[in-house]
């Protein structure tokens, strides 16, 4: 994700208000809209992409245009990583697809219950955690 300057006199030669800064299949849904607070759950919905896009080999919204990407970052639910990749544990799948939920409220709250959510899925599998 590109940095976007948010205030002074240097924000306002780097970007204009309304526009948009990163890569749009990553971008959180609440980031195409300038009207919308982002916080830590913005982050999440990013690593459940760059998640995703390891995973599957494409990532989670595509588009042919800049409206059509950002309308589906907005309300289209990507398929689940299964979908392209069988192999992928089901819990994991299902954690990256919280982490990519349209709503921030429906997304992990905090890094750390995404981490406990892991943890478990990782010791379910035998997988040292250390």
């Amino acid at each position: 994700m590109l940095a976007k300057g948010l205030e002074g006199t240097l924000a306002q030669q780097v970007t204009q208000p309304g526009q948009l800064i990163g890569d749009l299949p990553y971008m959180s849904p609440e980031r195409t809209q300038s009207d919308r607070s982002v916080d830590c759950r913005s982050d999440l919905y990013g690593l459940g992409a760059a998640l995703y896009a390891l995973l599957a080999g494409r990532p989670p919204i595509e588009g042919t245009s800049l409206a059509e990407l950002v309308t589906n970052v907005r309300k289209t639910v990507p398929a689940s990583p299964k979908t392209y990749q069988l192999s992928i544990n089901d819990k994991f799948a299902d954690l990256v697809m919280q982490l990519l939920e349209k709503r921030p409220e429906d997304r992990y709250q905090t890094p750390a219950g995404m981490m406990k959510d892991l943890e478990t899925i990782g010791r379910y599998n035998s997988i040292p955690i250390d």
